[in-house]
């Protein structure tokens, strides 16, 4: 166990739901976690990436900020990320390519986060969304 563990970086490699769920038990004071999945990892099934946001939702709903990098994570997984995490404050979605931010989805998830970070490089060469300050509305 971790009883005062507060950050945790968990990149790099390809995990299983349990894992999570685990680290929530032996870390009960995270609040702020970083996931980083390997280069290619976005061909991987999206579903398995939305288990991993559910399984975070369900087991850390402390976290202060949260970064899923080059996941598969699709509008299913934020959704849950949004109404699994009442005190998230910083979101880094970068390179999730699954991601589809049109129309009211993107506001929708959005909407009470201080910062949230997305690119989506393969869809929109240099595009990218950092907004911070004031929480969307």
């Amino acid at each position: 166990m971790l009883p005062l563990l507060e950050e945790l970086d968990i990149s790099h490699a390809h995990y299983r739901c349990d894992l999570f769920e685990l680290i929530s038990l032996s870390c009960p004071k995270l609040t702020h976690v970083r996931v980083e999945y390997p280069v290619g990892s976005w061909h991987s099934d999206p579903s398995e990436y939305d288990e991993h946001a559910f399984a975070i939702a369900k087991s850390m709903p402390h976290l202060h900020s949260l970064h899923l990098i080059r996941s598969s994570l699709t509008n299913k997984g934020l959704q849950a990320i949004r109404e699994g995490f009442p005190n998230l404050e910083y979101l880094d979605v970068r390179s999730c390519f699954k991601l589809t931010l049109r129309g009211d989805v993107f506001k929708k998830c959005a909407c009470g986060y201080r910062n949230i970070r997305i690119s989506n490089e393969q869809t929109c060469r240099r595009s990218s969304i950092a907004i911070t300050g004031a929480p969307i509305t």
